[in-house]
């Protein structure tokens, strides 16, 4: 295919037609109030504009969803079936940012050296390479004024929280006053890609998953167990050497004496490593299966913990509906 320059995967607004991409005219949905009907190219430049026009993801995904309806996945919570046209705001940036837009020919565009071949087909150009830089610039411009020096409160839960509706993360949302209650929302709600609106209080979800963690208190102390390589404490391995030197010196009875010695002293160190060791484990599965213990962490030891130990927790109309553990 790239010997031959022939076209693949096209981006929304394009067809491949006798290996060369084309900007897709055919009718493709019908407005019910306008009976106006568009083609996925006239869509896909309506999506340039209102990103020129609004200069954020967010605004743009939120005003055409707006204008063509909620797009989102079946109302099933593992459905992977999406709409012709669903966006979220990492694949709208792709999308904006490929350079098949601008008329070049691009294999694997998400690598970090895409090949190009440009001007493969100019004639069927969507955006200028004057609009690409454009687009660029304010992506970039974008990216460091929120991404860069502003303060981000650390929440444990946050990334691990899914909508059992359309299968996108659950944001966070709290009010200016410190002591105000956190909730988490549907991200795709505020992009009306979802339909759920109802929010779900992070006490309660958290309180959901320490039971679970808790339940699960024997396998978790079980992994929190090292295994070493050589368990024995550094003081006996040094008796040990200390005990093959003198063994090495022939018989002697001062010598034995020594040995006898610094045999007794390693016995006795092992029985209290090994005591040691039981307590640890008697007391890593008293402190793991204490519900408080979990409760009372910093959030910064909290957040990686529950991010070891969680894979997903799903929620549906403001109730856990499911929690899957690591464990």
């Amino acid at each position: 295919m790239r010997q031959q320059r022939k076209a693949v995967s096209p981006p929304f607004g394009y067809r491949v037609l006798d290996g060369r991409h084309q900007l897709d005219q055919k009718p493709f949905l019908c407005l019910l109030d306008s009976r106006e009907e568009l083609s996925k190219a006239e869509m896909a430049r309506e999506l340039i504009d209102l990103f020129f026009e609004l200069r954020s993801l967010q605004g743009e995904i939120k005003r055409f969803n707006q204008k063509y309806g909620l797009q989102r996945r079946a109302n099933t919570p593992h459905s992977t079936k999406r709409s012709n046209f669903y966006w979220c705001r990492a694949g709208l940036a792709r999308w904006l940012r490929n350079p098949v837009l601008c008329g070049h020919l691009v294999y694997f565009p998400n690598s970090e050296a895409p090949l190009i071949t440009r001007d493969a087909h100019p004639d069927q150009r969507l955006i200028s390479d004057e609009e690409h830089l454009e687009i660029k610039k304010i992506l970039e411009s974008n990216y460091k004024l929120r991404g860069w020096g502003v303060y981000s409160p650390l929440y444990p839960l946050s990334g691990l929280i899914i909508c059992a509706e359309c299968g996108h993360r659950c944001y966070c949302q709290k009010s200016g006053s410190k002591n105000r209650p956190i909730y988490y929302q549907c991200s795709n709600y505020r992009l009306r890609a979802c339909g759920v609106k109802k929010t779900i209080r992070a006490s309660v979800v958290e309180q959901a998953v320490v039971e679970a963690l808790v339940a699960r208190s024997d396998e978790i102390a079980r992994l929190a167990e090292v295994v070493e390589e050589n368990p024995e404490p550094l003081e006996v391995q040094s008796l040990r050497n200390q005990l093959a030197g003198l063994k090495a010196l022939g018989k002697n009875p001062a010598i034995d004496t020594a040995i006898a010695q610094i045999e007794e002293q390693i016995a006795r160190l092992l029985r209290q490593h090994t005591q040691k060791v039981n307590v640890d484990s008697t007391l890593i599965d008293k402190v793991l299966s204490n519900r408080s213990y979990w409760l009372t962490l910093p959030d910064k030891e909290k957040r990686q913990l529950y991010h070891d130990l969680v894979e997903k927790i799903v929620v549906k109309e403001g109730v856990v509906a499911q929690i899957i553990l690591k464990v």
